[in-house]
C-alpha cells in the first residue's frame, strides 16, 4: 500500500538524492564511518515525486551539512491539502 493511499497529514522524504536519470550508482564513503564503505543507490526523479503528491504542498526543502555534496542529498516535507476525515487504515 502506498503512503498516499493512507492520506497522511504530512509526508517526509529525508536525505534523498534526486535526479532525472534513475540509474543505479555506487556511493563510496571514505570519511563518514571508521572504514571506507560503499553501497548502491538510485536517484529519484523529483518530478515523479511531485506528481505522486499532487494533493500535497511542499513546506520545506533542506540539505544537511554531513550529507554527500555529490550527489546532493536533500529532504522534503509535504503537507496534505485535502480534508482528512480521521485516521483510517485499510
Amino acid at each position: 500500500m502506498s503512503a498516499v493511499k493512507l492520506n497522511p497529514e504530512f509526508i517526509l522524504i529525508d536525505r534523498t538524492s534526486f535526479g532525472a536519470d534513475e540509474k543505479w550508482r555506487i556511493q563510496v564513503n571514505k570519511d563518514y564511518y571508521d572504514e571506507e564503505v560503499d553501497y548502491p543507490f538510485q536517484r529519484i526523479d523529483k518530478k515523479k515525486i511531485f506528481t505522486a503528491l499532487e494533493n500535497y504542498k511542499l513546506l520545506e526543502e533542506w540539505s544537511n551539512p554531513f550529507d554527500p555534496i555529490i550527489p546532493k542529498h536533500t529532504g522534503l516535507l509535504f503537507k496534505n491539502l485535502t480534508p482528512r476525515l480521521g485516521n483510517h487504515c485499510e
